[in-house]
């Protein structure tokens, strides 16, 4: 690549993933087993190197031209999204999302499907601010309190009085103050945890509000969890006419739906899942909403029925706590968009 073609793609992505390309080499598998044969010959005996050598009969495979190409099309896509209906483009927009939006671009496609903009146009253009000024906010030392139980081994959120803790109270305690009928409740931290590893404070604020507001969410958080119960029964009745022969095992154990279910639609597998699987899954939820929750829940109960089948009830619940972040994304985003919704279901 041209050293003004590399220039260019600086200009255009600024990141570290382009920046690597200047020390990217290509060296055949043939090239590689040579230098291992003459590695291998002169250290013979010195196992580090034996091991070293092992690793770099790996050949590199990494196409950054496919790359760079669909870092392109993100870039086009973001340049012109406006030009977009989310309707009449589901199908277009959808089949870019299911390969996953590159992280330099999640944040601002997110809040694009989240129609940040209109939010913002519709409220006080210092909202934010002038929530974050009030002194009153009787869910303060709720959310203080649990802060530090949110992604505790993240980089961002893991020292106590870190700027990403001061982020998440901030949006956490504004939230309250503009939505006091919902107020704050556990798990919502995880939401705007997420958020903020994709974006700057403001933009988690409002979205936060498009989430509870347009993707109809806050009821998952209102007294008496009213709007998680129904999404529970939905589950359920999904459950049983797609999995019938596993659903029927789950109640031969007691095992309920709200003892694993729950955390999912709560925190919309952010609880459960690694970060990079939840990005995967927040693509899509930002364009299908509260649906891919339920085709990703199913998805995960038909691709683990087999080792699900015949445990007790202990071994079930503990399965489902880990086993789901052992499956493979791309097979657990396909399993779940070939899973259709029947409008009495959902």
């Amino acid at each position: 690549m041209k050293e003004a073609e590399i220039s260019d793609l600086y200009e255009i992505y600024g990141s570290q993933e382009i920046k690597d390309f200047n020390n990217f080499s290509y060296e055949s598998p043939e090239t590689l087993s040579n230098k291992d044969k003459g590695l291998e010959e002169k250290n013979e005996n010195d196992k580090n190197e034996s091991e070293y050598t092992k690793i770099r009969k790996v050949p590199v495979t990494f196409d950054y031209r496919s790359r760079l190409k669909e870092l392109e099309e993100w870039r086009f896509i973001c340049y012109d999204f406006e030009k977009f209906d989310l309707e009449k483009d589901s199908t277009l927009i959808l089949n870019k999302l299911k390969k996953g939006v590159p992280s330099q671009f999640r944040g601002y496609i997110w809040m694009k499907l989240a129609e940040v903009d209109t939010i913002k146009h519709e409220n006080d253009l210092n909202l934010y601010y002038k929530l974050c000024e009030e002194k009153n906010a009787p869910c303060c030392g709720d959310i203080y309190r649990d802060i530090s139980r949110t992604f505790p081994k993240h980089a961002l959120f893991r020292d106590r009085h870190s700027h990403g803790q001061g982020s998440l109270f901030s949006v956490l305690r504004a939230y309250s103050l503009y939505n006091p009928d919902v107020g704050y409740c556990q798990g919502m931290g995880f939401i705007v945890g997420i958020l903020l590893m994709h974006m700057q404070e403001e933009d988690a604020f409002y979205m936060l509000i498009s989430i509870l507001d347009k993707y109809k969410f806050s009821g998952l958080f209102l007294p008496g969890l009213p709007l998680l119960n129904t999404y529970l029964e939905r589950l359920r009745r999904l459950f049983k006419r797609r999995i019938p022969n596993l659903y029927n095992h789950f109640k031969s154990e007691n095992v309920d739906e709200t003892m694993f279910a729950s955390q999912w639609f709560m925190t919309i597998f952010a609880y459960s899942f690694s970060l990079d699987k939840v990005a995967r899954i927040w693509d899509l939820f930002f364009l299908e909403g509260i649906n891919i929750v339920f085709r990703i829940s199913i998805a995960i109960l038909k691709l683990l029925k087999n080792t699900l089948y015949n445990q007790s009830f202990e071994n079930i619940l503990s399965i489902l706590k880990t086993a789901p972040n052992d499956i493979n994304i791309n097979e657990l985003i396909h399993c779940a968009l070939s899973i259709r919704l029947e409008k009495d279901s959902v």
